[in-house]
């Protein structure tokens, strides 16, 4: 926007939807003021496609908002707010079966993101909406965590499996035991890429630096990643020396730079100035960052353009090596795509369309002895981490040991 213009129809949005999400403690302007004259409809909308519908849902009914503009109420949101609330019980169910599936394997498996996210960040399950759940196993547990699941009643979803192979995903969707769709992980950094231009463990500094690298590599578009981060930081502040220590260690210092950046700015998040000028230097790719930012304003979020996502997954372990990957990205998203493939790709896309035995696959997976670390390793402390938590001390409660002061999970209301 302009200096001096009046705003867009997108910034106004944007900066509603931002104050919104933002906790109470930190919110800059009046919400009633900021959605007087929108169109409510279009938030709700934006608010479902920035995946908080249920915290905006939260915020807007402490507002006097006129519910009948344009036709439309709050029954969008405060539908995803109910669904999400039933949709981690679901969850809960699942995990319960899970524990005794997996009681066989020689490591710890883990949950991560979704649940772990809504009962130590958010404790409110209605507050975040996820749809699978997410968890890892150590590579050497990889083909007895299949032969458990698909015993107990889970299966494989079809995939092309000859490409999952040659491309070394380490997850695979699945249908668990209740039904349930989810990915079994043999990694937390799913493609090749990722694994050899950073490195990621298993504690709450890592449970961060993973929530900075998962919200970054799939594009950093939608508000809900750096809401995480937000929730996180107010819920378990982290020791920030130790934190960036890490980040240079692990080559996730420009990322965490970047996304806990933008988390401050946009959200409010509690991160301190020079963490994020330890993690960064001089880094040329946030200063760029943040003077594309500084012109598209809030109506970032207001919109369905100019999101950032191709120039935020591009984000590596350095700024050059950040504006190589997005010439590649550039390549590979705006000119191959118009360029007619030639009849031989086809072809042998279409030829790889069969399907190896689950073993097989296991097999695959566990054989490739260069792939990083997944998972504790032996002996791993197992206290309290971040985005992730061990599946068989689940759920992590107040009661639960290791767990100081952490959120208890809130009952939603569901009414109307």
């Amino acid at each position: 926007m302009r200096h001096g213009s009046p705003p867009s129809s997108a910034e106004r949005l944007g900066r509603a939807l931002v104050e919104l999400t933002r906790r109470p403690e930190v919110r800059r302007d009046d919400e009633q003021a900021l959605c007087d004259g929108i169109a409510v409809d279009q938030l709700i909308d934006l608010a479902c496609y920035h995946r908080v519908p249920g915290v905006v849902y939260r915020a807007m009914t402490t507002l006097d908002v006129d519910v009948d503009v344009g036709g439309h109420d709050l029954a969008d949101l405060r539908a995803a707010y109910q669904m999400a609330a039933v949709g981690h019980g679901r969850c809960l169910v699942e995990l319960h079966g899970m524990h005794e599936v997996l009681s066989g394997l020689e490591q710890p498996w883990l949950v991560v993101k979704g649940p772990v996210l809504v009962e130590l960040g958010y404790g409110d399950p209605g507050a975040r909406l996820y749809e699978d759940l997410d968890l890892l196993v150590a590579p050497r547990d990889l083909a007895s965590a299949l032969s458990s699941i698909e015993a107990a009643g889970g299966r494989v979803t079809d995939l092309n499996w000859p490409m999952m192979a040659e491309l070394h995903r380490a997850e695979i969707p699945m249908m668990l035991p209740s039904r349930m769709l989810g990915d079994l992980h043999w990694h937390l950094l799913v493609t090749p890429g990722a694994r050899a231009r950073f490195t990621i463990s298993i504690d709450v500094v890592d449970g961060l630096l993973y929530l900075c690298l998962h919200g970054s590599m799939s594009g950093g578009h939608q508000l809900v990643w750096l809401k995480d981060l937000d929730q996180m930081l107010a819920a378990e502040p982290p020791d920030w020396d130790e934190l960036v220590v890490r980040a240079r260690r692990c080559g996730t210092d420009l990322v965490a730079a970047v996304q806990l950046n933008r988390a401050r700015g946009v959200l409010g998040a509690a991160v301190p100035e020079a963490v994020i000028e330890a993690l960064a230097g001089k880094a040329t790719w946030l200063r760029l960052w943040e003077w594309s930012d500084s012109r598209v304003g809030l109506g970032r979020w207001g919109g369905y353009e100019r999101t950032g996502r191709t120039v935020m997954s591009a984000t590596s372990n350095g700024s050059l090596a950040s504006v190589v990957r997005l010439m590649h990205s550039m390549v590979d998203d705006v000119i191959k795509p118009n360029v007619r493939a030639p009849v031989s790709v086809v072809r042998e896309a279409r030829r790889r369309t069969w399907r190896p035995s689950t073993r097989r696959w296991a097999e695959i997976g566990n054989g490739r002895p260069t792939w990083r670390r997944c998972g504790p390793e032996p002996g791993a402390e197992r206290g309290r981490p971040g985005s992730f938590w061990f599946g068989d001390r689940w759920p992590p409660t107040e009661s639960t040991p290791g767990v100081d002061g952490g959120p208890a999970l809130v009952a939603p209301a569901l009414h109307g």
